[in-house]
Protein backbone atom coordinates (compact mmCIF):
# COMPACT_ATOMS: atom_id res chain seq x y z
CA UNK A 1 0.00 0.00 0.00
CA UNK A 2 2.84 2.41 0.86
CA UNK A 3 4.52 1.78 -2.52
CA UNK A 4 1.22 2.47 -4.32
CA UNK A 5 0.78 5.73 -2.42
CA UNK A 6 4.35 6.87 -3.18
CA UNK A 7 3.93 6.03 -6.88
CA UNK A 8 0.64 7.95 -7.03
CA UNK A 9 2.16 10.92 -5.17
CA UNK A 10 5.10 11.04 -7.57
CA UNK A 11 2.87 11.01 -10.63
CA UNK A 12 0.65 13.78 -9.27
CA UNK A 13 3.59 16.02 -8.33
CA UNK A 14 5.28 15.33 -11.64
CA UNK A 15 2.12 16.21 -13.57
CA UNK A 16 1.52 19.50 -11.77
CA UNK A 17 5.18 20.42 -12.20
CA UNK A 18 4.58 20.63 -15.96
CA UNK A 19 1.48 22.83 -15.77
CA UNK A 20 1.96 26.31 -17.16
CA UNK A 21 -0.45 29.21 -16.93
CA UNK A 22 -1.33 30.91 -20.22
CA UNK A 23 -2.78 34.43 -20.22
CA UNK A 24 -4.26 35.27 -23.59
CA UNK A 25 -7.75 36.68 -24.17
CA UNK A 26 -9.05 34.18 -21.67
CA UNK A 27 -6.86 32.83 -18.85
CA UNK A 28 -6.10 29.15 -19.23
CA UNK A 29 -3.80 26.35 -18.31
CA UNK A 30 -1.59 24.43 -20.71
CA UNK A 31 0.70 21.45 -20.27
CA UNK A 32 4.42 21.68 -21.14
CA UNK A 33 4.01 24.87 -23.19
CA UNK A 34 7.13 25.94 -25.08
CA UNK A 35 8.57 29.43 -25.41
CA UNK A 36 10.92 31.03 -22.87
CA UNK A 37 12.37 34.46 -22.08
CA UNK A 38 16.02 33.37 -22.14
CA UNK A 39 17.04 33.69 -25.79
CA UNK A 40 20.13 32.87 -27.82
CA UNK A 41 22.10 35.95 -26.76
CA UNK A 42 21.74 35.05 -23.05
CA UNK A 43 22.53 31.39 -23.72
CA UNK A 44 25.69 32.37 -25.62
CA UNK A 45 26.68 34.60 -22.73
CA UNK A 46 26.31 31.68 -20.32
CA UNK A 47 28.39 29.41 -22.55
CA UNK A 48 31.13 32.05 -22.70
CA UNK A 49 31.32 32.56 -18.93
CA UNK A 50 30.69 29.07 -17.57
CA UNK A 51 33.35 27.02 -15.77
CA UNK A 52 33.27 23.46 -14.36
CA UNK A 53 32.02 23.50 -10.79
CA UNK A 54 29.72 26.49 -11.32
CA UNK A 55 26.14 26.28 -10.12
CA UNK A 56 23.36 27.21 -12.53
CA UNK A 57 20.10 28.47 -11.05
CA UNK A 58 17.03 28.87 -13.21
CA UNK A 59 13.37 29.77 -12.90
CA UNK A 60 10.13 30.15 -14.82
CA UNK A 61 7.37 32.74 -14.86
CA UNK A 62 4.25 30.74 -15.55
CA UNK A 63 4.81 27.16 -14.41
CA UNK A 64 2.77 26.19 -11.37
CA UNK A 65 6.02 25.33 -9.59
CA UNK A 66 7.13 28.98 -9.84
CA UNK A 67 4.01 30.06 -8.01
CA UNK A 68 4.59 27.56 -5.23
CA UNK A 69 8.39 27.52 -4.93
CA UNK A 70 9.41 30.97 -6.15
CA UNK A 71 11.06 32.77 -9.07
CA UNK A 72 14.16 30.56 -8.80
CA UNK A 73 13.11 26.93 -8.66
CA UNK A 74 15.89 24.68 -10.00
CA UNK A 75 19.67 24.18 -9.77
CA UNK A 76 22.38 22.18 -11.53
CA UNK A 77 26.13 21.65 -11.33
CA UNK A 78 28.28 22.42 -14.37
CA UNK A 79 30.53 19.41 -15.10
CA UNK A 80 32.30 20.72 -18.22
CA UNK A 81 32.07 23.57 -20.72
CA UNK A 82 29.04 22.07 -22.45
CA UNK A 83 27.12 20.01 -19.90
CA UNK A 84 25.42 20.09 -16.53
CA UNK A 85 24.13 17.36 -14.23
CA UNK A 86 20.87 17.86 -12.39
CA UNK A 87 17.94 15.96 -10.93
CA UNK A 88 14.57 16.17 -12.69
CA UNK A 89 11.40 14.10 -12.67
CA UNK A 90 13.03 11.19 -14.48
CA UNK A 91 16.04 11.22 -12.15
CA UNK A 92 19.62 12.48 -12.18
CA UNK A 93 20.65 13.18 -15.77
CA UNK A 94 23.40 14.82 -17.79
CA UNK A 95 22.17 17.54 -20.14
CA UNK A 96 23.64 20.22 -22.37
CA UNK A 97 23.85 23.76 -21.04
CA UNK A 98 21.94 24.91 -24.12
CA UNK A 99 18.99 22.69 -23.18
CA UNK A 100 19.17 23.80 -19.55
CA UNK A 101 18.90 27.43 -20.66
CA UNK A 102 15.41 26.85 -22.06
CA UNK A 103 13.95 28.87 -19.20
CA UNK A 104 12.74 32.36 -18.26
CA UNK A 105 15.75 33.32 -16.11
CA UNK A 106 19.21 31.90 -15.57
CA UNK A 107 22.06 32.75 -13.19
CA UNK A 108 25.66 31.54 -12.87
CA UNK A 109 26.98 31.22 -9.32
CA UNK A 110 30.65 30.47 -8.64
CA UNK A 111 32.55 29.66 -5.46
CA UNK A 112 34.66 32.69 -4.54
CA UNK A 113 38.40 32.41 -5.27
CA UNK A 114 40.57 31.26 -2.39
CA UNK A 115 37.85 29.53 -0.40
CA UNK A 116 38.53 26.00 -1.65
CA UNK A 117 41.11 23.85 -3.42
CA UNK A 118 40.92 22.68 -7.05
CA UNK A 119 40.36 19.09 -5.92
CA UNK A 120 37.18 20.21 -4.10
CA UNK A 121 35.58 21.01 -7.47
CA UNK A 122 36.91 17.78 -8.93
CA UNK A 123 35.32 15.83 -6.08
CA UNK A 124 31.96 17.57 -6.52
CA UNK A 125 31.91 16.81 -10.26
CA UNK A 126 32.95 13.20 -9.60
CA UNK A 127 30.04 12.79 -7.17
CA UNK A 128 27.60 14.25 -9.71
CA UNK A 129 28.66 11.65 -12.28
CA UNK A 130 28.52 8.91 -9.65
CA UNK A 131 24.84 9.60 -8.97
CA UNK A 132 23.71 9.63 -12.61
CA UNK A 133 20.58 7.51 -12.94
CA UNK A 134 19.48 8.00 -9.32
CA UNK A 135 15.72 8.45 -8.95
CA UNK A 136 14.08 11.79 -8.20
CA UNK A 137 13.02 12.37 -4.60
CA UNK A 138 9.43 13.60 -4.60
CA UNK A 139 9.45 13.42 -0.81
CA UNK A 140 12.36 15.91 -0.51
CA UNK A 141 14.03 13.86 2.20
CA UNK A 142 17.55 15.22 2.69
CA UNK A 143 18.41 12.33 5.02
CA UNK A 144 17.94 9.73 2.26
CA UNK A 145 20.85 9.32 -0.18
CA UNK A 146 18.96 6.94 -2.48
CA UNK A 147 16.85 9.59 -4.22
CA UNK A 148 17.54 13.27 -4.94
CA UNK A 149 15.66 16.43 -5.71
CA UNK A 150 17.75 19.09 -7.51
CA UNK A 151 19.04 20.76 -4.34
CA UNK A 152 19.55 17.40 -2.61
CA UNK A 153 21.92 16.43 -5.41
CA UNK A 154 23.95 19.63 -5.03
CA UNK A 155 23.88 19.19 -1.27
CA UNK A 156 25.59 15.80 -1.50
CA UNK A 157 27.99 16.92 -4.27
CA UNK A 158 29.19 19.96 -2.29
CA UNK A 159 28.64 18.55 1.21
CA UNK A 160 32.39 18.45 1.96
CA UNK A 161 32.53 22.24 1.47
CA UNK A 162 28.91 23.08 2.29
CA UNK A 163 29.68 25.36 5.24
CA UNK A 164 32.36 27.20 3.29
CA UNK A 165 29.98 28.14 0.48
CA UNK A 166 27.12 28.92 2.87
CA UNK A 167 24.89 26.00 1.98
CA UNK A 168 22.20 25.50 4.61
CA UNK A 169 18.72 24.10 5.09
CA UNK A 170 15.66 26.03 6.18
CA UNK A 171 11.98 25.36 6.69
CA UNK A 172 10.10 25.73 3.43
CA UNK A 173 6.33 25.93 3.28
CA UNK A 174 3.97 25.52 0.34
CA UNK A 175 0.73 27.41 0.90
CA UNK A 176 1.28 27.01 4.63
CA UNK A 177 0.22 23.38 4.43
CA UNK A 178 3.37 21.43 3.56
CA UNK A 179 6.52 22.13 5.53
CA UNK A 180 9.93 20.52 5.00
CA UNK A 181 13.47 21.36 6.03
CA UNK A 182 15.16 21.73 2.66
CA UNK A 183 17.72 23.72 0.69
CA UNK A 184 15.77 26.26 -1.33
CA UNK A 185 17.22 26.93 -4.83
CA UNK A 186 17.36 30.66 -4.08
CA UNK A 187 19.82 29.92 -1.26
CA UNK A 188 22.56 29.68 -3.87
CA UNK A 189 21.79 33.25 -4.93
CA UNK A 190 21.83 34.46 -1.33
CA UNK A 191 25.11 32.83 -0.29
CA UNK A 192 26.97 36.13 -0.53
CA UNK A 193 30.00 35.06 1.52
CA UNK A 194 30.67 31.85 -0.37
CA UNK A 195 29.34 32.35 -3.89
CA UNK A 196 29.51 35.19 -6.39
CA UNK A 197 27.02 35.95 -9.11
CA UNK A 198 28.91 35.74 -12.40
CA UNK A 199 25.88 36.40 -14.58
CA UNK A 200 22.13 36.74 -14.27
CA UNK A 201 19.66 37.20 -17.11
CA UNK A 202 17.21 38.56 -14.55
CA UNK A 203 18.40 41.50 -12.45
CA UNK A 204 16.10 40.54 -9.60
CA UNK A 205 17.78 37.96 -7.40
CA UNK A 206 15.07 37.54 -4.78
CA UNK A 207 12.66 34.67 -4.47
CA UNK A 208 9.49 36.71 -4.24
CA UNK A 209 6.48 34.48 -4.76
CA UNK A 210 4.69 35.18 -8.06
CA UNK A 211 1.24 35.89 -6.70
CA UNK A 212 0.29 39.17 -8.39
Amino acid sequence: MKKIFIKLRNKIIGFFGHLKFAFTIFPGIVYKQSGYKVKGIETNRVLTLIEPGDILVRGYDSFLSSRLIGKWSHVAIVVDRENIIHSVGKGVIKETIIDFCRTDRIAIMRIKPGLIQDNDITEAIYKAHHYLGTKYDYGFNFNDAEEFSCTELLNICFKHIGKIIGMHKRIFSILGLYEKEVIDPVMFLESYDGLENIYSSDKCETNKRITD
